[in-house]
């Protein structure tokens, strides 16, 4: 989607996010996913790498319809060697689940526990006595 300028509230954390060339704002609903480079900021400062990388619930224009306010996901990206942050639609599919975890289906009802397992008469494997 491009360049944009993020509010950041609470460790760093997007709360709002402005597109900076097409003007539009969304508004974070949830913090998803959150990575930080193990050595930022002092390794990656001014360094072409992926320092802050942020999946996002989101409200606000619609990606490839923003005449639409609606829900989606977006990842948002900080480099080291930009002033801004990157963003773009998330590309897992799937919808955002109750849980809150894009791009899968919750998961299914857990089967019962396997019986336990019968020793095995065998001693090893080798040679037969």
């Amino acid at each position: 989607m491009g360049e944009a300028e993020a509010t950041l509230a609470d460790g760093w954390e997007p709360r709002r996010v402005h597109h900076l060339a097409l003007g539009l704002d969304w508004e974070v609903i949830e913090v998803l996913e959150s990575w930080t480079h193990p050595g930022w900021p002092r390794q990656t400062y001014r360094k072409p790498v992926v320092q802050r990388r942020h999946r996002l619930l989101v409200s606000g224009p619609l990606p490839g319809d923003p005449g639409r306010d609606g829900r989606f996901v977006m990842v948002a990206t900080s480099y080291g060697d930009r002033d801004h942050w990157w963003i773009k639609p998330d590309d897992r599919p799937g919808p955002v689940t109750r849980a809150g975890r894009p791009g899968r289906a919750p998961d299914p009802p857990r089967s019962p526990a396997a019986p336990a397992a019968r020793p095995s008469r065998h001693r090893g494997a080798g040679r037969a006595r």
